[in-house]
């Protein structure tokens, strides 16, 4: 559900962060399916550095949620619900 959280958005980058998942096919197009009009970062705190997100997230247009393991985002008619 993670990395589905991250496809949603219009782009992959945050999957980027380090500590990061490795893009070991190499891939170079990085955008997300668009769906939403901002970008998750799952896992954060814990496998992802907040502070890092917070440095990523200040040279973003979207804004950029940071998600713990039990928090999650709902949308409904483009109202956005954290919980």
């Amino acid at each position: 559900m993670s990395a589905g959280s991250i496809v949603v958005t219009s782009t992959i980058e945050v999957a980027n962060v380090e500590p990061a998942d490795t893009n070991g096919v190499g891939l170079t197009d990085l955008t997300g399916l668009n769906w939403v009009d901002f970008e998750i970062s799952p896992h954060t705190p814990g496998y992802m550095d907040p502070e890092k997100i917070r440095e990523y997230a200040m040279n973003r247009t979207n804004k950029v949620y940071s998600l713990d393991d039990q928090s999650g985002i709902c949308v409904v008619d483009g109202l956005v619900e954290l919980i």
